[in-house]
């Protein structure tokens, strides 16, 4: 029997068990034939899926890994599992926009490392310190594109787009 028949079988066995008035019937050999070979289809195809998606399962594995690290849990705690279902929920366009925000907020915090700024919460930060930070960014502002690197978007969002597009075609190239 194959897969299509063994779905006929039980769809027309279901189909007969409707009409009666107390919806049952009695399971025969041809029945418990097909839902085997519906389970094997099913095993077969889930095995198939996994093969063909394995860039996929490394890096879910390897995020899974990470995960229970990071959280010092086990394998049975959600939150790891939860955190990878939240990322796979979201939007391509909504991944990369964290990723450009990311690379903006890497800019800033390169360009107050060059020009020498300490990053210190206010409170721990003295006024002499305060002052010399100002100037050190005054001094910045000479240029216009430091100007744009602590003010505005050195990366937009087509430009990471592009190249996420390119970088991620490039490694399922490699690897596939």
């Amino acid at each position: 029997m194959d897969i299509n028949k063994a779905v006929q079988r039980l769809g027309w066995r279901f189909e007969q068990a409707s009409k009666r008035p107390n919806h049952s019937f009695i399971i025969n050999q041809n029945d418990i034939d097909a839902l085997k070979k519906i389970d094997e289809f099913v095993v077969k195809d889930q095995k198939k899926q996994y093969q063909e998606h394995e860039l996929f399962a490394k890096l879910y594995i390897n995020n899974l890994t990470e995960l229970i690290e990071h959280y010092n849990t086990s394998i049975f705690d959600p939150i790891p599992r939860k955190r990878i279902h939240g990322i796979l929920q979201q939007s391509l366009q909504e991944l990369t926009e964290k990723l450009k925000d990311t690379l903006n907020d890497s800019e800033k915090y390169e360009l107050m490392n060059e020009i020498g700024i300490e990053l210190k919460h206010p409170l721990l930060r003295s006024e002499e310190e305060t002052v010399n930070n100002l100037d050190k960014l005054q001094g910045a502002f000479i240029d216009s594109e430091n100007k744009k690197r602590l003010l505005g978007e050195v990366w937009d969002f087509k430009t990471v787009k592009d190249c996420l597009e390119d970088e991620v075609n490039k490694v399922i190239n490699l690897y596939e």
